[in-house]
This record gives C-alpha cells, sequence and structure tokens, in this order.
C-alpha cells in the first residue's frame, strides 16, 4: 500500500487528491510519502475517513474504531506472551 501511495503522490503531486483516489486521510498520504510510515500501524484517522467515506454513522464509527483499538492491543499482548 505505501509503494500505491508513494506511485499515485509521483502521479497526481496532491496528498488530497491521492487521498481522494484511495480512500485515505490525506495527513496519512503526507506520511507515507514524507517518512514511508509502516504499513503495519492502523491509523484511526485514516480508518475513521474510511468508515465515514462508507456512510457510517459518527456511532457506528465510533464501535468500529474501538473495536480495532481492541484487537490491536491483544494482538500485542499475544506477540508479547509468545516472545517471551
Amino acid at each position: 500500500m505505501i509503494d500505491k501511495i508513494r506511485e499515485r503522490y509521483e502521479e497526481l503531486g496532491s496528498y488530497s487528491k491521492v487521498a481522494r483516489q484511495l480512500n485515505l486521510d490525506p495527513r496519512t498520504v503526507k506520511k507515507h510519502v514524507l517518512e514511508g510510515g509502516e504499513e503495519s500501524e492502523v491509523d484511526p484517522a485514516t480508518e475513521a475517513y474510511k468508515l465515514f467515506s462508507e456512510g457510517k454513522n459518527p456511532l457506528q464509527v465510533s464501535v468500529m474504531l474501538s473495536d480495532l483499538k481492541a484487537s490491536c492491543e491483544l494482538s500485542l499482548r499475544s506477540k508479547d506472551r509468545f516472545s517471551s
């Protein structure tokens, strides 16, 4: 996905155009273009933007982001448990 963001940015030259095309938050596009941010991280702002653009209401977005956060925390705890 990061490569796709960078390719689109090179073609379009604008964070907002890339964000609209790939259904991402413009800040996330900028982060990946400038810093090459890690793909494994889930940016809550990007996820919220995606859910709102799919027509979800604020309550649905809030619940889905809470579920996402809980699953990420659970995943991190599992990794710590197995790496010890």
